[in-house]
């Protein structure tokens, strides 16, 4: 789960060259969201939370792996390559659309994942 931005309090600003590295954005600006803070909210910038997913669809490719026995890593590298949106990448999708911020996306998915 990642909290949600404040409706109230919402406020967009430019991302820096470092938020757009972490957004895998090209140059130029691009404009993302935080919470201020407000009464509404308790002074956190967030209310409410919703979920972020990864889901891997059972496919012909998977299975001959998974009866292979191959390993977990293996198996996940074959589905991101089938096509499969990783958890980074749908927390990516819910900050640039403005559902929570980037310190969101930090606090709940690790750096290296892809």
């Amino acid at each position: 789960l990642v909290r949600r931005i404040c409706q109230n309090c919402k406020a967009a600003y430019p991302a820096s060259e470092y938020e757009m590295k972490l957004l895998n954005l090209k140059s130029g600006e691009h404009m993302i969201a935080k919470g201020q803070g407000c009464p509404s909210c308790n002074h956190t910038g967030y209310k409410g939370r919703f979920g972020i997913f990864e889901l891997m669809l059972m496919g012909p490719d998977i299975q001959d792996l998974v009866y292979a026995r191959k390993t977990a890593s293996d198996i996940r590298m074959t589905a991101i390559k089938l096509g499969m949106r990783t958890l980074r990448e749908d927390a990516i999708i819910k900050v640039l659309n403005g559902s929570t911020s980037i310190d969101e996306l930090l606090r709940v998915t690790k750096i290296g994942e892809t």
